[in-house]
């Protein structure tokens, strides 16, 4: 498996975990700071974010999390899958503006 798409299936998942989080949420129950899985700190490691690039990185990263909720829920996340694949391209875009 390559780095890309071990990158992009920790995104599938935070994303999966994001609806999740929300829905809970629209329920009343609290589940975002008691949940937090920590893949963006994950990702950002692999992809090697500069500490100058990291605001700016982690806003655009919450940003695609927040999508998540405009895509149908399922079993494995296939709806998600795309998005996944767009968060990497834009997350990836910033990390090479710095080269």
């Amino acid at each position: 498996m390559k780095k890309q798409e071990i990158i992009q299936g920790l995104i599938l998942q935070d994303l999966k975990h994001n609806q999740l989080i929300i829905g809970l949420g629209k329920m009343g129950l609290e589940g975002s700071e008691m949940h937090n899985l920590r893949i963006l700190e994950m990702v950002s490691k692999l992809m090697k974010v500069p500490k100058a690039l990291q605001e700016e990185w982690t806003n655009a990263y919450m940003l695609c999390m927040e999508e998540s909720v405009n895509y149908q829920i399922t079993n494995r996340g296939e709806s998600l899958k795309h998005l996944a694949e767009v968060s990497f391209i834009k997350l990836k875009s910033i990390v090479e503006k710095r080269h």
